[in-house]
């Protein structure tokens, strides 16, 4: 992994997992093989797979547990070289950890003035180069805040630390940063939008200004281990919470259906 630490050249993944197997693992395969192009990088999706499913039955076995686990897959090339590498083969390792799923509660949170993410391809993987994300999650406990929202270059919201970013608007629909506004394409985010219809409310992906966070009904960050998790509205706005919660509820029953494993 000598190339992941001297020029940050890889990528990783988190995936939620049980006894059934990875949860979304479809919507996982297309994030690692949309990265593994984009980097240039021979990825063998069957051998990877295989992998990660020994490691999770080795967990289980020796820890005779039968909960969830957080699965970690960081990706790097292999080889030496400069910048400039010597070859597109790759080479990975897998953690897992078990996982306490967050019961349901609004957590506080503020906005990272100087620290901007880029709006560009590189924006959509999850890069080894998470600097940004260290600093905003250092940043939100040095002001006594669970979470930070990232602004992009124009000024708008990207994504917070924990995740993609969804906002009810006044008008009743739920709102989350387009690729294109330099978030990751995250597989609950993208969940969410393959399944709009079932949570009875218009999603849509679009811009997304710091005064519509101001003026929302309900926010939301979505990740891959914990779904969606709620974040405080400026103003209390009960109607907004009640339709919030009913989102996570739904959410979360999908989630639980042995159809996401």
């Amino acid at each position: 992994m000598l190339r992941a630490i001297k020029y940050g050249d890889g990528f990783f993944e988190t995936a939620y997992a049980d006894t059934r197997g990875i949860r979304l693992w479809p919507n996982h395969l297309r994030r690692l093989n949309a990265a593994a192009r984009l980097l240039g990088l021979r990825l063998n999706a069957a051998e990877l797979k295989l992998a990660l499913d020994e490691a999770c039955e080795s967990f289980f076995l020796k820890n005779a547990v039968h909960s969830a686990v957080r699965l970690r897959l960081t990706v790097a090339r292999s080889g030496a070289g400069l910048y400039r590498p010597e070859t597109d083969e790759l080479e990975f390792t897998i953690e897992v950890s078990p996982v306490r799923l967050r019961a349901y509660a609004e957590r506080t949170w503020l906005i990272h003035h100087w620290l901007f993410l880029a709006a560009t391809p590189l924006s959509n993987i999850k890069s080894i180069n998470s600097l940004p994300y260290v600093l905003a999650a250092k940043y939100a406990d040095e002001q006594g805040k669970e979470d930070c929202i990232l602004l992009n270059h124009f000024g708008r919201v990207a994504e917070a630390v924990s995740g993609n970013v969804f906002c009810l608007t006044p008008s009743g629909i739920l709102i989350t940063p387009a690729l294109s506004e330099g978030c990751i394409a995250g597989v609950m985010r993208q969940f969410i939008l393959d399944n709009a219809f079932e949570f009875g409310i218009k999603v849509q992906e679009s811009e997304l200004t710091v005064q519509a966070l101001q003026d929302a009904h309900f926010i939301c960050t979505t990740n891959a281990i914990h779904g969606a998790m709620p974040l405080k509205t400026p103003t209390e706005k009960k109607v907004g919470q009640l339709l919030g919660r009913e989102f996570c509820q739904k959410l979360h029953d999908m989630l639980a259906n042995d159809r996401c494993f």
